[in-house]
């Protein structure tokens, strides 16, 4: 369950997750947005300097809506496109290990699933939001699943 995947994600980091989710109702796949939300939430335990870690989930029946926000040193304006092309770390990623994908492999899955997916952030500013929207597929394509926020 992505969940419990989550929760170790930012444990690893040492950030305090507060989850705050809706069940919303829709068609993805499953695994994909699991990697999304497992790449996003791994990306604010690395950069957040252990800080809290909040993870909301709502929606409606046009768009769901994942929004990961950490409390790190926050992300220049000019940085903020290029991380999420493939192989680009942020400044302070020294150290942190990881090959520069998991942003630009999220953006792609948001994007298969017809969302997008932003980075809200100031150098300096005390939160860095990632945010995506996406269309719930029809049901019954290959790999959907319903649900999501909800545990299931």
């Amino acid at each position: 369950m992505a969940s419990h995947t989550l929760l170790r994600s930012c444990e690893q980091g040492g950030a305090k997750l507060t989850l705050e989710t809706v069940p919303v109702v829709g068609c993805w796949d499953r695994l994909r947005i699991e990697q999304v939300v497992t790449n996003l939430l791994t990306n604010a335990a690395l950069y957040g300097e252990g800080r809290p870690v909040r993870v909301s989930v709502a929606g409606d029946a046009t768009q769901a809506r994942l929004v990961v926000e950490d409390r790190g040193p926050g992300i220049a304006l000019e940085d903020q496109g290029r991380l999420f092309e493939q192989f680009v770390r942020g400044d302070n990623a020294h150290g942190k290990g990881g090959l520069g994908l998991g942003l630009y492999i999220s953006r792609r899955i948001v994007e298969a699933h017809g969302g997008r997916i932003v980075l809200c952030s100031a150098l300096g500013w005390a939160r860095t939001m990632r945010m995506f929207t996406w269309e719930p597929l029809r049901c019954g394509r290959a790999g959907a699943s319903r649900g999501f926020g909800s545990g299931r």
